[in-house]
């Protein structure tokens, strides 16, 4: 693990702001592409599309991470804006890109449900990426273990479970789910709601191995499993509505 990439004086450039990037461009390619064959968008909306989920992503991101570790940003307030370093919330980027994508494409008429399938799929691919520069900042370690799953990162004197990997090879493995989904016969709004179903299980499930969060009085979950049921509850309410308005057409 190593959180600086390189350093020139006081400035100083991180792997994970790196890794981001690169997640971010990948998945807008990813986006632009399906947009142009699937979507009749010119390039200018596809753009537009783009820079508002970057930017709620990110302003969702960062707001989420505050709030969580709001005693921290109390004493270090100018820390707000350093995302240089880490410090995002992937959920908080989900709920408030989605949010935002949701008033914009209704505002600008453009099929809502069909541009956030193709949205959602291009997302587990940047946020795959955005978890290697997590490992390499060693911001998101498990809990202590003696497996042979176990790492040490440098500033602890344990192994512990290396969960920004596991979250890695499950937003591998959500992309491949619904990538065939895509390919397949399937109706606008499906895939985003399977995206958020699967999201939040997988963030339910594997942040429950994290060892650098303080749990939450409520049954002892970290916030961001709590964060990763709402996704889970959003998507299961999605698709819930897809059936319910497909046996209306048909009855």
């Amino acid at each position: 693990m190593a959180p600086v990439l390189f350093k020139i004086g006081n400035f100083v450039i991180y792997w994970y702001g790196i890794m981001l990037a690169i997640g971010i461009v990948i998945s807008s390619l990813i986006f632009q592409n399906l947009a142009k064959e699937k979507l009749s968008l010119n390039a200018t909306d596809i753009y537009k599309i783009i820079f508002i989920t970057i930017f709620y992503g990110i302003v969702g991101a960062r707001l989420v991470s505050v709030l969580i570790n709001y005693h921290y940003y109390i004493s270090h307030p100018f820390e707000i804006f350093n995302i240089r370093d880490g410090a995002l919330s992937m959920e908080g980027s989900v709920i408030v890109a989605l949010i935002a994508l949701i008033s914009f494409l209704n505002i600008y008429k453009t099929n809502v449900f069909a541009t956030l399938d193709i949205l959602s799929l291009s997302a587990p691919i940047g946020q795959a990426i955005g978890m290697f520069g997590c490992f390499l900042g060693g911001c998101f370690y498990g809990i202590k273990t003696t497996s042979n799953w176990g790492i040490r990162f440098p500033f602890l004197l344990y192994k512990v479970y290396p969960v920004a990997l596991f979250e890695l090879i499950g937003n591998l493995i959500i992309f491949l789910i619904l990538f065939l989904f895509y390919k397949g016969k399937h109706k606008d709004g499906e895939i985003i709601g399977w995206y958020l179903i699967l999201y939040g299980s997988l963030r339910y499930g594997l942040d429950g191995l994290r060892g650098d969060l303080i749990p939450t009085s409520f049954f002892n979950l970290y916030t961001t499993q709590i964060l990763g049921v709402i996704i889970f509850l959003i998507g299961a309410f999605w698709i819930f509505r897809l059936m319910m308005v497909k046996n209306e057409k048909e009855t």
